[in-house]
């Protein structure tokens, strides 16, 4: 969900020769967000125990970190809410 709302924690350094910067996977926004919820789906897909452990434990979340819940439909047809942030994120 971090990754999901550009919240990244620190990836290390990137150096080439003398130069170095911190490797981020921020650069694409709407691409990282597509690739969140998509391997989140795809988690979720691969059976029903893994989709009611991803609902358990979104629920668990601090309030903060729940940024794919609209509404909080997420609790009750998640597949609906990812693919809706996916849909968003190939708008952009």
């Amino acid at each position: 969900m971090m990754r999901f709302s550009a919240k990244e924690v620190n990836q290390g350094m990137e150096y080439d020769g003398d130069n170095s910067w911190p490797i981020t996977r921020l650069d694409h926004m709407h691409i990282e967000r597509w690739y969140a919820a998509r391997g989140l789906e795809i988690y979720m897909q691969g059976s029903e125990r893994n989709a009611s452990r991803a609902v358990r434990l979104y629920r668990e979340l601090p309030t903060k970190l729940r940024v794919l819940d609209l509404d909080s439909q997420f609790s009750t047809n998640p597949f609906e809410v990812l693919l809706h942030h996916q849909i968003l994120a190939e708008e952009v």
